[in-house]
């Protein structure tokens, strides 16, 4: 099994493991051998053998630098696509007020032109 580990609340699971205890309370072998089994867990729990290794901390510090570089990627992007979509707005507004219609949409598409082109190379990127 070489699952990436995921972290699991450990009072939670301790409190689990004593309802466990609790309701394996009677005699029979079965019970028994669940209430050993469910206290050798608990005792493991408590000794630390499960804990994350200490690294993890500078493993978290990692991964949040680098969703926040790429958070701050996307938000320049998208002030860069509405900058292009006010600039739109604005061509087209004047369009109807001065009736120079292809002239206007010839503007209108150089701006996205260039907007998309921008974009098209990021995900190009990414997908190599």
């Amino acid at each position: 099994m070489n699952k990436q580990a995921k972290l699991i609340d450990g009072q939670s699971l301790l409190k689990w493991l004593d309802v466990e205890i609790d309701l394996s309370s009677g005699n029979s072998e079965v019970e028994k051998a669940d209430r050993w089994a469910f206290r050798q867990v608990k005792k493991a729990i408590h000794s630390g053998r499960f804990d994350a290794p200490s690294d993890s901390d500078g493993e978290w510090k990692a991964i949040s630098e680098v969703v926040q570089r790429e958070n701050a990627q996307l938000h320049d992007e998208v002030r860069r696509l509405r900058a292009a979509l006010e600039r739109i707005r604005k061509i087209t507004k004047e369009s109807r007020e001065a009736k120079y219609h292809v002239n206007n949409y010839r503007l209108i598409e150089m701006v996205t032109e260039q907007a998309l082109s921008t974009t098209e190379r990021s995900e190009s990127h990414e997908h190599q």
